[in-house]
C-alpha cells in the first residue's frame, strides 16, 4: 500500500511481511525521486513484553504479600518467570532490529525519526526526574524550556527539509 502526500513529496510503503525488502522508487508521472520509509510488519514483541511485565508485577505483589505473612509462596517464581520472558523479549526484539538494519531496510528518514523519538523520551525523563528534585517554580521553567526545545527542533528541521524538497521540485 502506497500513500502519497498531495504534492508528492513523501512516500510510504507499508510492509506486510518481514521478509519483503523495500527499494527506492520513482514516481512514474514525473521525474521526482522519493525516499522510501520502511514500516515494519506486525510484531509479537509488544505482547510478549506485556506478558513479561504482568508476571513481574504479579510476582512482586505476591512476593511482598508472602514476606508480610511469612508464608512461603510462589511470588519469587513468578518474578523468575517474568525475568526469563523479559530476557527472551529483549533478545528477540534486538535480533529483529539488527536483521532489519543489516538487510538495508532503514533509511535516513527512519534514522531521523528514531533520533526525534529518543529526544522526546529523554526530554520526558528529564522533566519527570526534575519534578521529583526541584521546587515548583524551577520545575515549571525547566518544563517550558525542554518542551520548547523538543517541540521546536523537529518542527524547524521538517520545515527546512520541506523547503529544500519544494525548491528541488
Amino acid at each position: 500500500m502506497i500513500l502519497r502526500e498531495r504534492r508528492g513529496l513523501v512516500q510510504w510503503q507499508a510492509m506486510h511481511t518481514e521478509s519483503e525488502t523495500v527499494s527506492h522508487t520513482e514516481n512514474k508521472m514525473s521525474d521526482n525521486n522519493y525516499q522510501t520509509y520502511y514500516v515494519p510488519a506486525q510484531s509479537r514483541w509488544p505482547i510478549v513484553g506485556a506478558i513479561a511485565l504482568f508476571f513481574l508485577a504479579f510476582g512482586a505483589g505476591t512476593l511482598m504479600n508472602d514476606i508480610r505473612t511469612g508464608e512461603p509462596g510462589f511470588g519469587k517464581w513468578m518474578i523468575y518467570i517474568g525475568l526469563a520472558i523479559v530476557l527472551y523479549f529483549v533478545w528477540g526484539w534486538f535480533k529483529d532490529q539488527i536483521n532489519e538494519s543489516m538487510s538495508g531496510l532503514f533509511s535516513h528518514q527512519l534514522g531521523l525519526s528514531y533520533r526525534q523519538g529518543m529526544m522526546w523520551f529523554i526530554g520526558g525523563i528529564i522533566v519527570v526526574v526534575s519534578s521529583l528534585i526541584l521546587d515548583n517554580q524551577l520545575n515549571f521553567i525547566l518544563f517550558i524550556i525542554i518542551t520548547g526545545i523538543i517541540t521546536l527542533i523537529p518542527i524547524v528541521y521538517s520545515y527546512l527539509i520541506f523547503n529544500k524538497i519544494k525548491k528541488m521540485a
